[in-house]
């Protein structure tokens, strides 16, 4: 395998094992946070925690695809051309 496709299939994971933890955590969270008034739980466990996904989703992607970090610094390999030409006398064959 390309080193492309290990690092897309390595994105597709974490971003599946990040989106399954935030599933369970915004169903199942509440019940796990002691000390909060029921408001404060539902917050942690809706709002707060889909910012967060959202933060790790986004440095899933900045981890795993190199194309989109050249893109965001703009470090596009440069390319180096070489034009050779051969020149011959009149004449010569």
């Amino acid at each position: 395998m390309k080193r492309r496709e290990m690092n897309f299939a390595r994105q597709v994971l974490a971003q599946g094992a990040v989106s399954l933890v935030h599933s369970y955590w915004y169903n199942q969270g509440r019940d796990l946070i002691p000390g909060f008034s029921e408001e404060w739980r539902i917050f942690l466990t809706t709002s707060f925690s889909s910012n967060l996904l959202h933060l790790f989703d986004a440095t899933v992607v900045f981890t795993c695809n190199f194309e989109f970090k050249d893109w965001l610094w703009k470090t596009q390999k440069v390319q180096t051309t070489f034009l050779v030409s051969t020149i011959r006398g009149i004449g010569s064959h």
